[in-house]
């Protein structure tokens, strides 16, 4: 009797272990496979997103050869873009300003299945479970995402998706931007003033409001989107017109809102500067001064730098940039200045990388003996330029 006890107990000990190793072994083989599923479904993204941006109807061979730089050395998993390819590398991190860049460009040149696969990812990979948009991620496993917003690219995606409702005549792109409307003002929202950024990990939003980052464009569109945002967008324009700027046209760096007053650097840097006269020139603010300017050194330098002096204008780099001549040829051809324009537009191409042993030829960067560094940012300045002035015959 007592043996048979013995043998029963100790067939029940054998039973438990073993199930208890089928359970381990077949959720490790579950987790592998779920694993190998993630990755699989990574590269089939990443495959996807490559022919998608490759069947967009190019206007030039430039603007075709850039797209192939994009789909070669940009995409990354999930069909992503990353933000830098530094030294031939691959990119480390993605960018919600990127995506935004994408979807806009995706709109001005009408392709909606590259603006529909941008946005969905950018919806799935972007957006935080609170609602509110990081601002960079990790572009490799375990893609860790920076819980802070920027208010910038936000705008960037809400403007997009008002372009894109009006060229592809899809209502759900607005109900979108309603959405992505909702959240800047849930996020990025302090004093009664649209606010840089948000942090997540602290719960609060900054007490500085960017020149550059207030899009006159976007501010507009949400007014007449949600009633409940026209006070707080009113005030934000009003920050933007109300700013003061020097003899040449310079702006001020940003608004403090706390203190209530406009703070100034003495470094000027220039594409945040073209960013707000861009909006300054939509919002009817006059941007003379500045225009003077760029063309003035354009006809005593023959090219404009990256970063001046506040008080005297006088260069403080030597440094060029893709991006710097794709916003002041686009600058000047909103301003009805074709002449202007073409020039920028021709210092712009001449940052191509031409040296048919790159496997970057064809892009928008510097090229050195070190080798070569390309942004995202770039290519699509580029893109947009080559693209909007191409389509206004300049």
């Amino acid at each position: 009797m007592r043996n048979s006890l013995s043998l029963k107990r100790s067939a029940f000990i054998y039973f438990c272990v073993a199930a208890f190793l089928f359970l381990l072994f077949s959720g490790i083989f579950k987790l592998i496979l779920n694993v190998e599923e993630k990755f699989s479904m990574a590269a089939r993204q990443k495959e996807n997103m490559k022919q998608d941006i490759l069947a967009v109807v190019s206007s030039s061979l430039t603007e075709e050869e850039v797209l192939q730089v994009v789909a070669d050395h940009f995409v990354v998993d999930f069909g992503l873009i990353g933000g830098a390819v530094l030294q031939s590398n691959p990119p480390q991190y993605v960018l919600l300003e990127t995506m935004g860049q994408l979807m806009e460009y995706a709109a001005l040149v009408g392709c909606e299945t590259l603006f529909s696969k941008a946005w969905g990812i950018t919806q799935k990979h972007m957006l935080s479970a609170e609602g509110y948009f990081y601002w960079r991620r990790e572009a490799e496993n375990p893609y860790h995402p920076d819980e802070c917003t920027a208010l910038v690219d936000v705008f960037r995606l809400f403007r997009a998706l008002i372009t894109a409702g009006g060229v592809f005549g899809d209502l759900s792109y607005e109900k979108d931007a309603v959405k992505v409307a909702e959240s800047i003002c849930t996020f990025n929202q302090e004093g009664g003033l649209f606010s840089d950024s948000f942090d997540g990990s602290l719960n609060l939003s900054d007490q500085r409001l960017s020149l550059f980052y207030i899009d006159y464009t976007a501010l507009t569109h949400m007014a007449k989107l949600l009633p409940e945002a026209v006070p707080v967008c009113r005030k934000t324009i009003e920050v933007l017109m109300q700013a003061p700027v020097n003899e040449y046209g310079f702006f001020p760096l940003y608004y403090d809102i706390g203190k209530k007053q406009y703070q100034f650097s003495s470094e000027v840097n220039m594409i945040e500067c073209l960013y707000t006269a861009c909006m300054a020139l939509e919002s009817g603010k006059d941007i003379g001064a500045l225009l003077d300017f760029l063309k003035q050194e354009l006809e005593l330098r023959g090219k404009i730098f990256n970063y001046y002096n506040y008080t005297d204008a006088l260069p403080l780099t030597g440094d060029e940039s893709t991006a710097l001549y794709a916003l002041v040829a686009r600058l000047f051809a909103k301003a009805d200045d074709p002449e202007a324009a073409r020039k920028s537009l021709q210092l712009m191409l001449n940052f191509r990388i031409r040296e048919q042993e790159s496997l970057l030829c064809g892009g928008f960067g510097d090229f050195d003996s070190s080798g070569s560094t390309l942004y995202a940012f770039d290519q699509f300045e580029a893109l947009q330029t080559i693209s909007f002035l191409g389509r206004n015959q300049f």
